[in-house]
């Protein structure tokens, strides 16, 4: 979408427009520092466009929506493949249906058989009991607290 944050005032515009009728283009393009594309364009419009209207052209969006609810974990290149189209393309259609890209997870990832072989030696239990006893002592005359760990 096109702002008129860059754009130049109507003012501006329209006083150019009125000097450029007594110079030429390049004239009065070096004159007010302007390009000549920029006098041209506004020789045949003067008001700035201040919205850009363009629909997806290839882009089905009622497809797009079907395909995020059908496969909601495919990446937005894969989304592209299939519609044959950018991934660009699909990111900016992504966001005008206000849909959020795939978020990385991170979480525990299931055990698998090679997994289980390397971590099954670790999670046996401990065959000797430890009873830890915590005392907790206060110094005399200090703010400094002593925890003494005693295993039976």
């Amino acid at each position: 979408m096109y702002t008129n944050l860059m754009t130049y005032p109507l003012k501006f515009r329209q006083h150019v427009l009125a000097i450029k009728e007594k110079l030429t283009y390049a004239k009065t393009a070096s004159r007010f520092g302007v390009g000549m594309a920029s006098l041209m364009r506004w020789n045949r419009r003067i008001t700035p466009c201040t919205t850009h209207n363009k629909p997806a052209t290839k882009i089905d969006m009622e497809a797009l929506a079907q395909d995020v609810a059908t496969y909601p974990d495919d990446y937005q290149y894969e989304r592209a493949q299939r519609f044959g189209v950018s991934a660009q393309g699909i990111r900016h259609a992504l966001k005008r249906l206000r849909v959020s890209r795939k978020k990385k997870h991170f979480s525990i990832p299931k055990l698998t058989p090679r997994s289980e072989k390397i971590f099954k030696p670790l999670s046996k239990p401990i065959k000797q009991r430890i009873d830890p006893l915590f005392i907790l002592d206060l110094l005399p005359n200090s703010k400094i607290s002593v925890l003494v760990l005693v295993i039976n």
